[in-house]
C-alpha cells in the first residue's frame, strides 16, 4: 500500500489517509515524498509538516522519493511519444520523463539530501511521478544507492538486479470520466488479478476529496485484506 504525493500541500488529506490506514490495521506502508512540490512547497520550510513525517507510527513506513518537483518543465525537444504521455497519462506532472542524465542525477541527489536532512533517513526507493521515466533514471538511482523503483507493471530491486511482476491498482479523480471509470475498474482489476502473488494499491491525496472514490477504496481494501497481507519492499516481496 503506497501513499503518493506526500507534501505539505496535502497535509489535511494525508491525515485522512492515515486515519483510513489505522482503521483497516494496515501495518506496512510506503510514503512517497515530494521534496518541493510544484516548486512552491519545499518541505524544509514547513516545520510542522516535517514533524508529522518524523512522528512515530504503529505501521512500518518506508520512505520513497517521488520526483523532486512533481511537475515537468516544458521541453521543446521532447519527442512526440513523450508529449502524448504527458498529455494523456498525467496533467503535465511526468517530471522525469524527458530529463537528461545530468538533470536526473542532480534531482535524485538533491532529493536524497533533503530526505536525510528532514527525516534523518535515506530513501528506501524512488517512484517517478505518474510512473513516467526515461532511460537515465536507473543509473542515477544506482549511483545514489537507492535500492528500489517501480513502474506500472513491475517492481525493480536495483541493488540485486531483480524484478517482480506487480501490477498496480490506483484511482483517478482528475476528470469525471476518470473518476467513475476508476471506481468501476479498480474492483474489477482486483478480481482479474486475484491469482497474482503480489499487487500494489496506490492512493493519492485527491482521492480523499471524493466520497464515491473513498467508498470504492474502502471496498477494495476490505476485499483485498480478506486474502492478502500488507508487505514491505525489502524483506517481504522477493
Amino acid at each position: 500500500m503506497s501513499l503518493h504525493d506526500v507534501t505539505p500541500a496535502h497535509a489535511e488529506r494525508l491525515q485522512a489517509a492515515e486515519a483510513l490506514f489505522d482503521r483497516f490495521g494496515i501495518d506496512r506502508l510506503t510514503y512517497l515524498l515530494v521534496p518541493d512540490y510544484h516548486a512552491a512547497w519545499d518541505i524544509r520550510r514547513f516545520d510542522a509538516f516535517a514533524g508529522w513525517c518524523r512522528a512515530p507510527r504503529c505501521a512500518r513506513v518506508q520512505w520513497f522519493l517521488h520526483g523532486y518537483f512533481h511537475r515537468a518543465a516544458f521541453d521543446p525537444a521532447a519527442g512526440l511519444m513523450d508529449r502524448i504521455k504527458q498529455r494523456c497519462l498525467t496533467a503535465g506532472e511526468g517530471e522525469f520523463l524527458s530529463l537528461r542524465a545530468p538533470q536526473v542525477q542532480a534531482r535524485v541527489n538533491a532529493g536524497v539530501a533533503i530526505l536525510q536532512d528532514v527525516l534523518g533517513v535515506r530513501p528506501d526507493g524512488f517512484v517517478a511521478p505518474a510512473w513516467l521515466t526515461g532511460r537515465h533514471l536507473g543509473p542515477a538511482l544506482e549511483a545514489a544507492r537507492i535500492p528500489f523503483t517501480e513502474d506500472h507493471r513491475r517492481i525493480y530491486d536495483i541493488a540485486r538486479g531483480r524484478t517482480i511482476a506487480c501490477p498496480v491498482i490506483t484511482w483517478a479523480t482528475r476528470t469525471r470520466v476518470r473518476k467513475y471509470g476508476s471506481i468501476v475498474a479498480c474492483p474489477a482489476l482486483l478480481r482479474a488479478w486475484s491469482n497474482r502473488p503480489v499487487l500494489r494499491l496506490a492512493l493519492h491525496p485527491a482521492d480523499f476529496d471524493h466520497r464515491e472514490t473513498l467508498r470504492s477504496i474502502e471496498r477494495v481494501l476490505e476485499l483485498a485484506l480478506r486474502t492478502r497481507v500488507p508487505a514491505a519492499y525489502d524483506a517481504d516481496l522477493f
